[in-house]
């Protein structure tokens, strides 16, 4: 529901009652998604937040497979005393559930969307994040790029293009037993945000990595790929600027450059201030001096007040 008030000559608009249903990326521009009781819809993340978290969660919805578009739970489903964002109406509906931790051996999927998603071509990707923690993962080619922006992922580069998911996993799976992760936390994003050198000496140390990764997978050698490198330096500057501070020169004529103190944040009630920047799912505000870094994937359900 819409209020409009007038303050001091300024025309502010209250949107109560509305669903949040998490940040979605789209041509490298995030926004949020939400619902209300006409449906679901985006709307631009604003620039001064000021948003209050109800205790209300409903379930979330899915993501159609086959028709790539996401939906609202036919039942609307209160999730308010659950640990989960979905019922399971909607959990099966996707058809992702059984394939979620799978490494290419025996498939366990039981639906035919989800085992028609795993039969698109699949693109395997190595990512860098800060203090040297690689990430090796898949995605469906058609939002390869769309998941590095999901991913928060500043560098990575695409490497292989595998005719189905159950080949992309082994891939995933066998670059993983050479000491790479294959998933990475948001605790560990939020609290290592900068690189310790710049983005062109980071994407010449992912290009070293791959170079190791592709000899020792050389089985796989058929479904490489020319590497397609990713560097949202966009992004990445406009988290590096707020976060950083240049400190005055030594005895030796060098500036120090070092990482100004922020709040970390994955309960919140309240979301306020200034918007910073956004990477992957997670908000970095300021307000009254005080940087936030907020997780915004555990407010998915949640019924939210915003006004702008």
């Amino acid at each position: 529901m819409l209020y409009f008030y007038r303050c001091y000559g300024y025309t502010f608009v209250m949107k109560n009652d509305i669903q949040f249903l998490g940040i979605k990326w789209a041509n490298g521009t995030p926004k949020f998604m939400l619902a209300n009781d006409d449906g679901l819809y985006f709307d631009n993340i604003p620039d001064i937040l000021n948003i209050s978290i109800t205790k209300t969660k409903k379930c979330s919805g899915y993501y159609d497979l086959e028709k790539r578009e996401y939906k609202s739970c036919p039942n609307k489903v209160d999730m308010t005393e659950s640990d989960f964002a979905q019922c399971k109406q909607c959990r099966d509906a996707n058809g992702f559930g059984l394939c979620l931790g799978c490494n290419g051996g025996i498939c366990r999927a039981d639906n035919k969307h989800g085992l028609a998603f795993c039969n698109q071509p699949h693109i395997v990707y190595l990512a860098l994040f800060p203090n040297d923690k690689f990430k090796v993962g898949t995605a469906t080619e058609y939002r390869s790029l769309t998941r590095m922006y999901e991913q928060g992922a500043i560098c990575s580069v695409f490497f292989a293009k595998a005719p189905n998911g159950r080949i992309a996993r082994q891939i995933e799976q066998a670059a993983s037993e050479l000491d790479i992760s294959k998933n990475m936390n948001s605790s560990y994003k939020m609290k290592n945000l900068i690189f310790d050198s710049d983005l062109q000496n980071i994407q010449q140390q992912l290009m070293q990595k791959l170079n190791k990764v592709r000899y020792r997978l050389s089985e796989f050698s058929e479904y490489f790929i020319e590497p397609e490198y990713n560097v949202f330096s966009e992004i990445y500057n406009k988290i590096y600027n707020n976060l950083t501070e240049k400190q005055t020169a030594d005895l030796f004529g060098e500036s120090k450059i070092t990482i100004k103190p922020y709040d970390v944040l994955t309960d919140v009630s309240e979301i306020t201030g200034n918007l910073k920047s956004v990477m992957g799912e997670l908000l970095l505000t300021e307000k009254n001096g005080t940087i936030k870094v907020i997780n915004a994937k555990p407010l998915i359900g949640f019924v939210i007040n915003m006004s702008n």
